[in-house]
């Protein structure tokens, strides 16, 4: 602790609480019957976007994390069968809250929407338009925190299997498979 303060870090401790998941929803979007969601865009400050779920066919999406905890993202669908409604916009996104210094957490975007696909209504979006609720998961369960997912522990033996991190001894690699060489031809001597 003393040689990250000696170097002028912050302990862990100091600034796991400013970093959590976070949910992001939009609950009550204003469109008009008939309407239909072409485009948006999403801007947020003291956060990055860690993920978008139920990804649209049709949609061209872009995310931008900048290194300043400044994110953007920009969607425009690209055929008009498939324009969104608003209950899209439920628990749509995950960010990565990072206060710091003066920079605060912050919400903001529009939302366009269209009936005839020829001309689009801008719905312009502030903090209060968006709901944000603290993910099941804390980005920083993995300094130490006690507050996990159910299922999962500390210990990676006690942890459910995953497709993505299977249990294994981590020995197997190393040393209980044999290398496997596949033979293309004879060997010099018996040519």
């Amino acid at each position: 602790m003393s040689l990250l303060l000696a170097c002028g870090l912050e302990p862990i401790a100091a600034w796991a609480d400013e970093l959590s998941l976070l949910r992001i929803s939009i609950p009550q979007l204003e469109i008009h019957p008939g309407e239909r969601v072409v485009a948006f865009q999403i801007d947020l400050k003291a956060a990055a976007i860690r993920g978008l779920d139920r990804i649209p066919i049709g949609w061209t999406i872009s995310i931008d994390n900048d290194a300043s905890w400044s994110s953007t993202i920009k969607a425009t669908v690209e055929v008009g069968a498939a324009a969104l409604d608003p209950t899209y916009f439920r628990d749509f996104l995950t960010v990565q809250k990072h206060e710091y210094g003066n920079l605060k957490f912050e919400l903001s975007g529009d939302v366009y929407v269209t009936k005839d696909f020829q001309q689009s209504r801008r719905i312009i979006l502030t903090d209060r338009d968006f709901e944000v609720r603290v993910h099941a998961t804390r980005l920083y369960d993995a300094f130490g925190s006690s507050n996990r997912t159910p299922g999962y522990s500390a210990n990676r033996r006690q942890a459910p299997n995953s497709p993505t991190i299977p249990r294994r001894n981590a020995s197997t690699q190393s040393t209980k498979i044999p290398p496997c060489v596949t033979v293309t031809h004879w060997p010099n001597c018996a040519r």
